[in-house]
Formats: C-alpha cells, sequence, structure tokens
C-alpha cells in the first residue's frame, strides 16, 4: 500500500516582534484611530502602563527626545514632528507593522499647517464609546478627535466631550494611566452611560 511522502523540512516563520502586533482600528476611513490611542490600547495589552510603555520601550530607542518630556507635552504625537516620525518607526518596528504611519497627520506633511492644529486635551464621543463597549468591540479614539477645529462627532452629530462627566476635569491626550474611553484622573468611563462597564481597567497598574 503505497503513502504519499510526508514533507519534514521545517516551515519557515515570521520574526517575532518584541511587542502584540495590535492591529490598529479602521485605517483607511474616516474613524481611524489616533497614535496616542494605539499606545494606550498596547500598553493595556501588555497589563502596564502608558507610562511603562513610554519610558521602558520607546524612549530609550529615541534619537532625539521631545524638547517637554512630560505628559503636556506628549500631545503631538499624533501630528507631523520628526520626533514623532521616530515614534512611528519605534512602534512599528516593535509591534512588526508597517501602518501605524496612518494613525497620525504625518501622511498630510506638505498639506496641512502644524501650528495649532493639534488639540491639547483629549476630546471624545460617549456615544461611539458606548456604541464600542456595547457591541464588544475595541474602545479606542479616532485621529480626527485631536483636531482642533473638530468638535462634533460626524456620526453622531453631537459635541465632542472635554471634559469627564465625573470628575469635571480636562484629560491629557497621553498620561501615564490613560486607557480609551476612561478618565484619566477619575477612571470614570467616558461612555454616555452612567455606569461604567464590568470589565473597568484599574488605574493602578505596575509603573
Amino acid at each position: 500500500m503505497a503513502y504519499d511522502l510526508w514533507d519534514l523540512a521545517p516551515r519557515g516563520l515570521n520574526p517575532r516582534s518584541r511587542l502584540y502586533s495590535l492591529r490598529p482600528m479602521e485605517i483607511g476611513t474616516p474613524d481611524v484611530e489616533s497614535l496616542s490611542s494605539y499606545v494606550m490600547r498596547l500598553a493595556q495589552a501588555h497589563t502596564v502602563s502608558v507610562r511603562t510603555l513610554i519610558l521602558q520601550e520607546i524612549f530609550p530607542n529615541l534619537s532625539t527626545k521631545p524638547k517637554n518630556a512630560h505628559f503636556s507635552g506628549l500631545h503631538s504625537v499624533n501630528g507631523m514632528g520628526s520626533c514623532f516620525e521616530q515614534w512611528v518607526a519605534i512602534l512599528g518596528k516593535l509591534t512588526s507593522r508597517d501602518d501605524l504611519c496612518a494613525l497620525t497627520l504625518l501622511p498630510w506633511q506638505g498639506l496641512l499647517r502644524s501650528g495649532g492644529i493639534l488639540q491639547r486635551r483629549r476630546k471624545w464621543c460617549p456615544r461611539c464609546f458606548q456604541e464600542c463597549q456595547r457591541h464588544g468591540m475595541p474602545v479606542y479614539e479616532c485621529l480626527a478627535w485631536v483636531l482642533a477645529p473638530v468638535t462634533v462627532c460626524p456620526i453622531h452629530h453631537v459635541l465632542l466631550e472635554q471634559h469627564c462627566p465625573h470628575c469635571h476635569r480636562a484629560i491629557l491626550v497621553l498620561s501615564a494611566h490613560a486607557h480609551p474611553g476612561f478618565c484619566a484622573h477619575c477612571n470614570g468611563w467616558l461612555g454616555d452611560d452612567s455606569t461604567a462597564p464590568d470589565a473597568s481597567p484599574s488605574q493602578q497598574m505596575e509603573a
């Protein structure tokens, strides 16, 4: 009885990435995720704080440090600066992804003026957050929301919120213990439901 010969040659494997190759949300659409949101979700996926991810994985690989290393100076991460262009390259290498440029304004270099176009604090649509949570989708923040001129959600036609409904504070674009959809100060849910989801992330992550 004849049997086919087994091919025992080792199969080639793609190189492993140091960090999870987390898929960005809605690339190629007007609802594409921002890089700051991606950084938050990447930190959450590894169960570390945003501070830990930045200090241990990004800053050591930067050839040019931000002029302001405080989190208040990181709102430009979604923009067109050369320093944050390095962030895209570093995160792309760490995650083995080549599409992270689409999460910033880098593709618009030469077409947009950089000065004053970026919001210094987070803006969000509570209804978008709530729909993601209700349908079991990853909660993320849109790149369009970081643009200063954008004040209304194009999907729900409501004003974007700029202050936490619980502690009433403004929130930095990136902060040490940030999570998409949650206040970085009080950890309150920013969706339009007054009750936070059961799987609320802890603000007390390892630093």
